[in-house]
């Protein structure tokens, strides 16, 4: 992670990451984020938290290891962005394709509006067509499957 935001010091992003994604806390969800956000996704825009929680639930069914490490991070004023990298196992059903068993690993950005120490605002943007591929064509990934 890169030390744009001193060491000592937890950005929103951080904690939402590891109690949202990492640790499944649902309740982080409410504490974290304002009730009326406007959530970005991949698959379209809502305002709510219902949305979020929606693709949260149905990543977890089919990606129930399912893992975020922030690689980097900047916070300036009221904007909070991360670059991040998941990797999980195609355990269960997810996004009308059925379990492989395959390692999948993506990569995206998340961009957060923050106010007094809430989310009001956050878009998604990552490998769609990538993770797709994943799940549906690609042969099982083995060690780190990063480009050498």
């Amino acid at each position: 992670m890169s030390d744009t935001v001193p060491a000592r010091t937890s950005s929103v992003a951080q904690v939402w990451f590891e109690e949202v994604w990492n640790r499944r806390h649902e309740e982080a969800i409410d504490r974290l984020a304002e009730p009326s956000a406007f959530t970005h996704l991949e698959t379209g825009t809502g305002r709510g938290l219902a949305a979020f929680r929606k693709v949260r639930e149905e990543l977890l069914v089919g990606l129930p290891d399912l893992r975020v490490e922030i690689e980097d991070l900047v916070v300036q004023g009221e904007n909070e962005v991360v670059r991040w990298r998941a990797s999980g196992t195609h355990r269960g059903p997810l996004m009308g394709i059925e379990a492989s068993g395959r390692l999948v690993v993506f990569e995206g950005m998340t961009w957060l509006k923050v106010r007094q120490g809430r989310i009001y605002e956050g878009w998604d943007r990552w490998n769609f067509g990538g993770f797709l591929a994943q799940l549906s064509t690609v042969a099982p990934v083995t060690g780190d499957a990063r480009p050498g």
